[in-house]
């Protein structure tokens, strides 16, 4: 007998997911204009309240949607110290390079 396997890539969390990552690109492909840099910023994370929530809900947690999760709010983090320490360089700067070195560090 055949069994029907679901496509975890189309479960609703991960889709917030995608949502959240095309958002963060769109931030910082928009990183000079400030108000869409912002609005984009914010959409990713405040989407990010709802993918876990999304997954207990719909019962569709699974692995590749922990990662994607975890991957895309690195990613974010990341990019965001990066992009602040290009905006102000000098010691702040070299705090958000430190920042984005310890929020690294501290989940791998």
């Amino acid at each position: 007998a055949l069994e029907k396997r679901e496509n975890i890539y189309l479960f609703i969390p991960n889709i917030i997911g995608y949502v959240r990552i095309l958002a963060g690109l769109a931030a910082f492909w928009f990183s000079e204009e400030w108000k869409v840099f912002f609005w984009c910023y914010w959409v990713s994370y405040f989407l990010d309240c709802f993918d876990g929530a999304a997954a207990r809900k719909f019962n569709q947690a699974t692995r590749f949607g922990q990662m994607l999760d975890m991957v895309t709010d690195r990613c974010s983090s990341a990019c965001l110290f990066a992009l602040l320490a290009k905006l102000y360089p000098g010691p702040l700067g070299f705090a958000c390079y430190f920042m984005l070195a310890l929020d690294l560090a501290s989940h791998y």
